[in-house]
């Protein structure tokens, strides 16, 4: 027997295949190096970024212009493994060198539309000594203090949380990622959605079903290009990016201009976490990566989107993904339980843009394609509403597998399906 050990929740799970199944672990060519002390590399990048001003001659100009300026320092919320604990300290003393007092400082955590997090979350995402010395706030995208920073190009009026809108300084720390709409995410991200209104929010992500805003793509993606654009209105001044490889561990970070240090940090995190498949297999495997990439189905569908690149038309996902917190997104879940057809979710999709029925909409795309199955803590019926057979367990799977695609079926293992991209070298599936 062959295992295979899966990220699930807060544990891992293993798998026993036959040994007449061949089991390909699909990994990056080159794992390279990780950052043992990422408090130092911080430190060292603030003062010389790999682009721009260093975080302190940014401050020093600020105080030129504004007798006691305020800060802001978003970070990413939990729906993201960004190790905000170890990136943010060295951000929060270098203010304070530069004569910036903890009053003067709010940390706000960019939830987009994501729910406003608990206390108990507050401390697991900064520290107990953050959470008690420092201004916490959450964003809320329904907030009565959106303030408009303009109209972008698009039309799209940007409104912003006021507390970054009059912030005299506003610093970023993100994780650049991949993402199957925006192309990636990191930088610009942080801004926008991060701190927006629900309406821009909604505005920009009807943009997700045009051709070029796709996984990985940058390039020509009017989504993405709306995003910079935010930039313009409602600028940046820095930003601290982490680059996870496969395992979660971070290899690289890059800081400074938030455009031109997100682009290098793209480009590297592309080599990283990008591998090329001679052809796509009939069986792909994977963990949404474990917690907090498999909190919700909202969260998990990023995994199928990514692992479902390695999918042979006809073929099987099968995604391991604990979801404790089910859907995590109301409009999500209303849609899931009217129980439509795929072709209806499709339909009325693309015919009036909902937030958060597009989760739905691409598990329901995905599904006329490909066999989707879920391991998880949801029920049988729960799976069924977003177009996956529940797997009891994985015996069962096994034998569904096997009477699908033969006792011998060849199978990709992903143990990060929400980090890694598989690549198809042809276009045959």
């Amino acid at each position: 027997m062959e295992k295979a050990i899966l990220p699930y929740g807060k544990d891992y799970i293993t798998l026993d295949f036959p040994e007449k199944n061949e089991l390909t672990f699909l990994e990056p060519p080159s794992s390279g190096s990780i950052i043992s002390d990422i408090k130092q590399t911080v430190e060292d990048l603030l003062e010389s970024p790999d682009t721009g001003d260093a975080l302190r001659k940014i401050i020093q100009k600020k105080k030129q212009k504004v007798q006691g300026p305020s800060a802001v320092v978003i970070v990413n919320d939990l729906s993201r493994s960004t190790p905000v604990k170890e990136l943010l300290p060295p951000v929060l003393e270098t203010l304070h060198k530069e004569g910036i007092s903890k009053d003067k400082v709010t940390i706000l955590i960019a939830t987009g539309t994501h729910r406003v997090l608990t206390d108990e979350e507050n401390v697991y995402l900064l520290g107990k000594e953050i959470t008690e010395r420092y201004r916490i706030e959450s964003h809320d995208c329904d907030s009565d203090d959106l303030i408009s920073a303009g109209t972008l190009s698009t039309g799209n009026e940007l409104l912003i949380n006021g507390t970054v809108a009059r912030a005299d300084l506003r610093i970023a720390i993100g994780e650049v990622l991949f993402h199957y709409f925006a192309g990636v995410a990191g930088g610009r991200k942080s801004l926008c959605p991060g701190v927006c209104g629900r309406s821009t929010i909604m505005r920009n992500h009807q943009m997700m079903t045009h051709p070029a805003a796709r996984l990985g793509n940058i390039d020509n993606n009017p989504l993405n290009n709306e995003l910079m654009e935010a930039l313009d209105l409602c600028p940046l001044d820095f930003i601290v990016n982490a680059l996870c490889n496969h395992r979660k561990e971070v290899a690289t970070i890059v800081a400074g201009d938030p455009v031109a240090s997100w682009e290098k940090g793209v480009k590297i995190f592309k080599e990283l976490n990008t591998v090329t498949v001679s052809r796509p297999s009939k069986v792909v495997i994977a963990s949404a990566g474990g917690f907090p990439k498999d909190i919700n189905l909202y969260q998990t569908q990023k995994a199928f989107e990514m692992a479902g690149q390695a999918v042979k038309d006809g073929g099987s996902l099968v995604i391991f993904a604990e979801c404790p917190e089910e859907y995590g997104n109301k409009t999500f879940e209303s849609w899931a339980k009217e129980e439509m057809t795929s072709d209806e979710v499709i339909d009325r999709f693309e015919s009036g843009f909902q937030l958060g029925a597009h989760k739905l909409y691409y598990l329901a795309r995905m599904s006329r394609r490909i066999n989707l199955f879920l391991y998880s803590s949801l029920s049988e019926e729960t799976s069924k509403k977003v177009f996956c057979t529940k797997v009891r367990s994985w015996e069962d799977c096994l034998k569904n597998l096997q009477s699908l695609h033969g006792d011998d079926f060849d199978a990709l293992l992903i143990s990060q399906g929400g980090i890694l991209l598989p690549q198809i070298s042809g276009n045959n599936r």
